[in-house]
């Protein structure tokens, strides 16, 4: 498994705590039955890991108390930023995508540090899994958009896949963030002209980035802007038969428009 960070301090050893937070995960990632058809997809005893007291277990266990199971599942999570999760077992890395499963299962947002270090990690593993519950656990900010754009650019140190699912869960965050005030209106604009300035580059995003330029900026709808980012969506291989249609459309009636289309100068301010 892995070994303690220097510096932490647990009431039980090193090894103790590794196979405390082994014995959780492993409980919840192999007590699932794979055939549903009897009816009772819960096989691994007692109350399944759908709820803290199902993951963690009620009471103390074994002499720990369930908080300091708790602690010791949080340290797990801290440790996946920093170690070479590809160098693990094929079963140590069944366990990290439990653990994830575990923080979505359980909504549990203050793994949201650890969440961004294990997608920031160039030797991390699920990452694409961790970028979305780490933008899901966290609010709409500037730093939210850092974080964001710093995957996005990063087309050599992401697959297309990771990127992707950075642009595609910010810009859905986006979509459906309520400003109700000029700070968080100047937060969303931010964000979207950090979209704009990035938006030619590959993605499985276009479709709901596009929704979000046509929603925030005025003008876009029948712009040349729009214009430009359709064809560069259409010149690209490998694009979806949803994407292409969808842009083929956006296209086409642009160019019957028989009206003008207005250039604007995007990202200068609000």
């Amino acid at each position: 498994m892995l070994t303690l960070m220097v510096g932490c301090v647990f009431a039980h050893t090193p090894e103790e705590t590794n196979d405390m937070v082994r014995a959780m995960l492993e409980r919840a990632a192999f007590g699932w039955n794979d055939d549903l058809s009897d009816g009772v997809p819960w096989i691994g005893g007692g109350e399944p890991p759908l709820t803290w007291n199902g993951f963690l277990g009620r009471g103390e266990v074994d002499g720990w108390s369930q908080q300091e199971r708790k602690n010791a599942f949080a340290w797990y999570l801290s440790t996946l930023g920093t170690n070479d999760c590809t160098s693990f077992t094929t079963t140590d890395q069944a366990l990290v995508r439990t653990a994830l499963f575990e923080c979505r299962t359980l909504n549990y947002t203050n793994a949201a540090p650890a969440l961004k270090a294990l997608a920031l990690n160039p030797n991390g593993i699920y990452r694409s899994d961790a970028i979305r519950l780490a933008m899901q656990f966290c609010p709409v900010d500037d730093s939210e958009t850092a974080f964001a754009e710093s995957i996005m650019t990063n087309t050599t140190g992401y697959t297309r896949q990771e990127f992707s699912a950075a642009s595609c869960e910010y810009a859905r965050m986006l979509l459906n963030f309520n400003a109700t005030n000029d700070i968080q209106r100047a937060i969303r604009n931010r964000a979207v002209n950090m979209f704009y300035r990035n938006r030619m580059l590959p993605s499985n995003a276009y479709y709901v980035v596009d929704m979000l330029f046509v929603r925030y900026i005025g003008g876009y709808e029948t712009s040349s802007n729009r214009l430009e980012h359709a064809l560069n969506v259409l010149s690209l291989p490998n694009s979806n038969p949803i994407t292409i249609r969808k842009f083929t459309t956006v296209t086409n009636q642009l160019l019957s428009s028989g009206q003008p289309l207005v250039q604007l100068n995007i990202g200068g301010g609000d």
